[in-house]
């Protein structure tokens, strides 16, 4: 009830909550049924919310949370890699897959684009790769021996789907020599 506000001029440390801050700034706090911190810019035209400056490697994190037990639940690092536990929606709030896709559209609705903009010729275009083992996870080659692909063949976009299957005993991904199927 006496660590309201603490300032620590020894290490530099600020302190809401605490009485021995552990960071720059440390807010702690059990409050049940609100937010333990709010940041707030009411500018009506250009009210930017919050920044963040830091690292320069791709190891360290610039954005981390985690639940109140420590379990990580988000990161983001300068690589611009990120990791996020559970279910990602997009367009639902209840999610119930690892990626769900949604448009509410009453006719035909193109909810997710996958594209390549620098593709200019025969042989480039955009993909999906599909794997099923823990090679692929290791992040190692490119092990995904199923994929699907737009090629790009003409101009104003024109192209052909084809469906690969790589079937070598190798870490080799699949590539258009390994078409099975084209449209």
């Amino acid at each position: 009830s006496g660590n309201v506000f603490i300032v620590d001029t020894t290490n530099s440390r600020v302190g809401i909550g605490i009485a021995a801050p552990s960071y720059k700034l440390d807010v702690t706090g059990a409050v049940s049924g609100a937010y333990s911190a709010k940041i707030s810019n009411t500018h009506a035209t250009s009210g930017y919310g919050l920044l963040i400056d830091a690292g320069d490697s791709n190891t360290e994190s610039i954005l981390r949370l985690r639940d109140k037990d420590a379990s990580l639940m988000f990161d983001f690092n300068s690589a611009g890699q990120a990791y996020l536990k559970g279910n990602v929606g997009i367009g639902t709030a209840t999610p119930y897959r690892t990626l769900e896709v949604m448009d509410n559209g009453a006719s035909i609705t193109y909810p997710l684009r996958i594209y390549n903009d620098t593709a200019d010729g025969a042989g480039e275009g955009v993909g999906i790769q599909f794997g099923c083992d823990s090679y692929g996870a290791d992040g190692v080659g490119d092990e995904g021996k199923g994929a699907l692909v737009y090629e790009l063949s003409t101009s104003y976009a024109r192209g052909k789907f084809h469906f690969l299957q790589n079937t070598d005993a190798d870490r080799g991904g699949a590539v258009l020599a390994d078409s099975v199927f084209t449209i």
